[in-house]
């Protein structure tokens, strides 16, 4: 990999850089584009929780879950692709259904 010229954390200094001599986390578009990306994400999961546990999706404790259910998607989509044997279709719907279960007490909200 290349050293990244200029970074914008620790973990940045060393990422590979792009045809144009950029790291695609310092393009200003691809950030602003991300950025967006992840708060249509946190608005979507906010209105499905607020749907099944009957709540106004504005409710600030709306907020932890939603973030806790992206992790755990976008977590078990990683870790199937690397270790397709361990997370079979039915251990991929049970680890968010428990999850969900849990969020159950929103209801009370």
């Amino acid at each position: 990999m290349i050293r990244a010229e200029k970074s914008v954390s620790y973990a940045a200094d060393f990422i590979p850089l792009g045809q144009s001599g950029q790291a695609a986390y310092f393009v200003p578009f691809y950030c602003k584009e991300g950025r967006r990306a992840v708060e249509d994400s946190l608005a979507l999961y906010r209105e499905m929780l607020a749907r099944s546990t009957c709540v106004d999706p504005s409710l600030p404790e709306l907020e932890s879950p939603a973030r806790r259910l992206i992790a755990i998607i976008a977590g078990i989509g990683l870790q199937a692709c690397f270790a397709t044997k361990d997370w079979t279709a039915d251990r991929m719907h049970a680890v968010p259904a428990a999850q969900l279960s849990d969020l159950n007490a929103l209801r009370a909200i």
